[in-house]
């Protein structure tokens, strides 16, 4: 009995050891890489936080790509079969609906036409991240996270294109209308016009008077599900909790105990285990960069370098809206794009066919249609195939081609507000709120997003056939909300409205309550100094 048991401590020994032990790295190593150009030092600190110093940033960012899949792997894994909907690829049949459901929102292809706009700085640097992670995977298989194992499967390589693609998960993951509006969608059409009117927002652009919804009854059950399995994916990735309540603010030196400005900022993202935000220290020829990145991308989204600072809170945009088609009764291969002017006009559907691979079962073949407003939504989990001659279209933000990955890197190493500006000026998706300060004495809060400019109500399904229901166009940039250099002396956000009652362009009606904000107010309007402590 005592050498059973001895034989069975061993062999748990050497199971905790190669399960949990082995695929640590080794922080005193030296590892020699052919890619790399110079020397590279990797210092880590007791915080696990890599500080990196290079020579040149393609030996910077192929580092940060190795020490990214060094650490956080798995995760990156589960951001790629997210972005390409290949969760049944690897774990089974049962996710086939998960899968349907990214491909219809088609991030993958969104990131595919946004790689073929990069300039070429920009994809050299992603390349060299790509390079980074590929050869951690390649030199490293008895040392991959227990997950591979457990799911039998092998890390997905790399590509220029998950990087950007996860710029568009990130997205998604911060777009609080979609789900509102489809839960707006069921009330009114289950609600009696009053009841419902009682329900709407107080704000001028939303119109009690037309609170009937002219679409099916039967939409709005039938769409429900999209909430559901949203729910369970989010619960697959690890995503728990609410991601609302980010704080940000900037005091100018004038209220400051320092000579400069004062910034500090407070994102929050779903709880997960790891985190989202990998913390890391960058160094390229005596430059410094830091602050959160996320694990598959070589951009700091809030930090610091020698010359300024930034944080982020989301701006509650509405950026998505749900257009119902109209089915032509002699061709279901189109829909009507216009009833209005006369004779109606038709438009065939564009449809993209792929094919799902299945663990352990045969592949199944999906199809995606699409109409001038964006992918038909109602056909990810279908009830029946149309709902009298119509289907539901979503118009998000987020198919729209922007290079958020690009206006990162520009801002990373800006060195005025002039440079910074640049950058910012081409972050479109998600809608965020920036709090700026550097030690040039300038404290700013700008909101960077595409505002849809549109006549309609803006929290119903809208009729696809109306053109005036279109979206006419964004907000320009020079007409976003934005504050430079205020007497008061400072700047802040906490998810409350940053524009002023007059502002002319409908922006959310899905604001935080304000408490947040006037705490920070009640703080930041002392006469007294105010420190880092």
């Amino acid at each position: 009995l005592l050498f059973f048991l001895i034989l069975l401590a061993g062999i748990s020994g050497i199971a905790i050891y190669w399960t949990f032990y082995r695929p640590l790295p080794d922080y005193n190593a030296t590892i020699e890489q052919a890619e790399l150009q110079q020397p590279v030092d990797i210092q880590w600190d007791t915080y696990g936080v890599p500080h990196i110093y290079a020579d040149n940033k393609h030996d910077l960012y192929y580092s940060l790509g190795y020490v990214h899949a060094q650490d956080r792997l798995w995760q990156m894994n589960l951001s790629q079969m997210a972005a390409e909907g290949r969760f049944a690829e690897f774990l089974g049949k049962e996710l086939v609906p998960y899968d349907k459901l990214q491909r219809t929102l088609g991030f993958w292809r969104t990131a595919k036409k946004i790689e073929q706009t990069i300039a070429d700085s920009t994809r050299r640097q992603l390349q060299a991240y790509t390079k980074g992670v590929n050869a951690y995977i390649d030199e490293n298989p008895k040392s991959l996270p227990i997950q591979f194992a457990l799911a039998g499967m092998e890390p997905i390589p790399w590509t220029v294109t998950h990087s950007i693609a996860l710029a568009r998960l990130m997205a998604w993951d911060l777009n609080l209308a979609w789900k509102s509006e489809l839960t707006y969608a069921y009330l009114s059409q289950n609600l009696s016009q009053q009841k419902f009117g009682q329900l709407l927002p107080n704000n001028e652009f939303i119109t009690k008077s037309t609170a009937a919804d002219s679409s099916s009854p039967q939409w709005a059950q039938s769409l429900m599900p999209l909430l559901k399995k949203n729910e369970q994916l989010n619960t697959l990735l690890g995503q728990q909790g609410a991601h609302v309540g980010s704080n940000a603010w900037a005091v100018s030196e004038a209220k400051s105990s320092t000579d400069t400005p004062l910034l500090a900022g407070d994102p929050h993202l779903g709880l997960n285990m790891p985190g989202k935000w990998y913390e890391v220290h960058l160094n390229v020829n005596g430059q410094n960069l830091s602050g959160a990145t996320l694990a598959g991308a070589p951009i700091v989204v809030l930090g610091q370098n020698d010359h300024l600072a930034w944080s982020l809170t989301n701006i509650m945009l509405d950026d998505t809206d749900f257009f119902q088609e109209a089915i032509n009764p002699q061709n279901p291969k189109q829909y009507v794009l216009d009833s209005l002017a006369g004779d109606p006009v038709y438009e065939e559907f564009e449809v993209q066919k792929e094919v799902i691979k299945v663990k352990n079962a045969d592949d199944t073949t999906f199809t995606r249609r699409l109409t001038n407003h964006g992918p038909v939504i109602s056909e990810v989990f279908p009830t029946q195939q149309y709902i009298d001659e119509r289907v539901i279209a979503m118009k998000w933000t987020g198919h729209e081609i922007s290079n958020e990955v690009e206006a990162l890197f520009t801002m990373n190493w800006a060195q005025s507000f002039g440079e910074f500006k640049r950058g910012a000026r081409e972050f479109k998706v998600p809608g965020q709120n920036i709090i700026y300060a550097d030690k040039a004495g300038n404290i700013v809060q700008m909101s960077l997003a595409n505002i849809p400019i549109s006549d309609s109500n803006p929290l119903l399904i809208r009729d696809g056939w109306d053109p005036s229901q279109n979206w006419q166009d964004y907000v320009p940039f020079s007409e976003l909300p934005s504050t430079v250099n205020p007497k008061r002396g400072w700047v802040a956000n906490a998810n409350n409205p940053p524009m002023g009652e007059n502002y002319p362009h409908y922006v959310s009606v899905y604001w935080e309550p304000d408490a947040r904000y006037r705490r920070i107010e009640q703080y930041l309007t002392q006469e007294k100094p105010l420190s880092p402590q």
